[in-house]
């Protein structure tokens, strides 16, 4: 057996025997044949390798396989027809209704399919997109396994984030293409917004404990840095000496450098106070709002008109939808509630403690820095020196100590006592009924005592 088909041949003559013995395993029997056929010397190695490697190929073509059928990709020209067939609308104002609310909000996650490889991924969504029959070019990739981080989870999350704005971009400019033919004079009304993307990753403070706050903070900024440098390439496209590019890269720089102060150890209270006191330093190239670029664009397409005018207006939706950003940060209640009670001044670093990497769990209360503060700052507003500073909870009492679930020890202190309650009620349960038994037995051997008759002395003879 030096093929896959003759694998899979014994293994269905294997499998018929169990009609007969429901008992018997194919699977099992199937590798002790493979194992004899080694210890005699009929199969190699080198076989094995090359088995596993004709099954290897197999699974990834019919990963691609499935894929496609999922999805069910269609050629780009076909699939702008179809969405040119939903354009027809007589009303203005019933196109710009439609097509101005999102009729979608889409959140990226990042779970990566940890039994391939980056490259094998690759591979497989490439096959599975193409409109080429799907062969043997999918198994002709390098088989290295690196780890998969949370950086890489993040970077796919961008890499489809990306792609979605680009879908988004062709549908926003036919859109626009269909209105400026169908109302010349009223077109530039539109503001088209078919779609909103958002991610949680990088932010999911509520279920794992290595992300904190220094790592959604590099996550944001590095999320700023792209998108912007991806207006400029948009901006580059229509026009390689608009005005408005010189502002949009000293941004991006800008914010390249913020993420880059992030990206480093900041364990160090001293070095994560540096970093933060360069992200909240004015400057003239930190860009906090496109609402400026978006509006003179905007005028830009009113005045421009034709194809120059889409791709203004097409640009400008696509600032108004992502902002300053790859998309909108899904946040969750627990999440806000954990940025409530463990603000970033609460835990320098914003790093997990080493028994918690990795682990998910429910949300914790943070460090008592915050609540330490604002006990300060009452107390120096009662003294008079700050009373201008607002106080959390307006002049409330602090909430009462409690155990810091945030305690790494803490969690295990409550569980071993917990565990060892448990214990405690079993043996005690164990030992009153292993006494009750003793005692039973006890009895029992009393009451047949009792109902023995008891014999009769004979009498001595004088």
């Amino acid at each position: 057996m030096k093929r896959v088909a003759d694998l899979t041949e014994r293994l269905q003559a294997l499998h018929r025997r169990t009609e007969e013995t429901p008992l018997f395993n194919p699977v099992f029997q199937l590798s002790l044949d493979l194992s004899r056929q080694l210890e005699s010397g009929e199969l190699t190695l080198a076989d094995c390798e090359a088995l596993i490697a004709e099954l290897e190929c197999e699974a990834l073509k019919s990963r691609a396989e499935r894929l496609r059928r999922l999805v069910a990709p269609v050629g780009i020209e076909a699939n702008a027809e179809a969405l040119d067939a939903t354009l027809a609308t007589p009303d203005f104002a019933a196109f710009r209704a439609r097509w101005e609310h999102p009729q979608l909000h889409a959140v990226f996650t990042a779970h990566p399919t940890f039994l391939l490889t980056p490259a094998q991924s690759e591979a497989v969504a490439a096959a599975a997109s193409s409109d080429e029959a799907i062969d043997a070019a999918v198994c002709v990739v390098p088989g290295e396994r690196t780890a998969i981080t949370l950086s890489d989870e993040h970077d796919q999350a961008m890499r489809a984030i990306a792609r979605a704005q680009d879908a988004r971009d062709a549908i926003v400019a036919r859109v626009l293409r269909h209105a400026q033919r169908e109302w010349p004079d009223r077109w530039t009304e539109v503001v088209p917004m078919p779609f909103r993307f958002a991610t949680w990753v990088g932010y999911d403070m509520d279920g794992r404990t290595d992300i904190g706050w220094v790592q959604s903070l590099r996550f944001r900024l590095s999320e700023k840095a792209e998108r912007l440098a991806r207006y400029v390439a948009s901006l580059e496209a229509i026009d390689a000496g608009h005005p408005l590019l010189p502002a949009l890269r000293a941004a991006t720089l800008h914010a390249e450098a913020r993420a880059a102060d992030f990206a480093v150890d900041l364990s160090d209270p001293a070095a994560l106070s540096q970093a933060a006191n360069r992200l909240t330093a004015d400057d003239p190239h930190k860009l906090l709002s496109l609402a400026p670029t978006i509006e003179a664009l905007e005028r830009e397409a009113a005045e421009a008109g034709g194809e120059r005018a889409i791709a203004l207006k097409t640009l400008a939706a696509a600032m108004r939808g992502d902002g300053l950003g790859m998309g909108w940060i899904h946040f969750s209640g627990k999440r806000q509630a954990a940025a409530q009670r463990d603000p970033p001044a609460a835990r320098p670093g914003g790093r997990a403690r080493p028994r918690e990497q990795g682990r998910r769990r429910a949300p914790a209360p943070g460090d008592r820095a915050g609540e330490t503060a604002a006990l300060e700052l009452r107390r120096a507003r009662d003294r008079g020196l700050d009373s201008d500073t607002p106080v959390p909870g307006d002049g409330a009492d602090p909430p009462p100590r409690r155990r810091r679930r945030s305690d790494p020890h803490a969690g295990g202190r409550v569980r071993g006592a917990r565990d060892g309650a448990r214990r405690a009620l079993f043996r005690a349960a164990v030992r009153d009924r292993g006494q009750g038994r003793r005692l039973a037995a006890v009895r029992d051997r009393e009451r047949a005592r009792a109902r023995r008759p008891v014999p009769r002395r004979a009498a001595r003879r004088g």
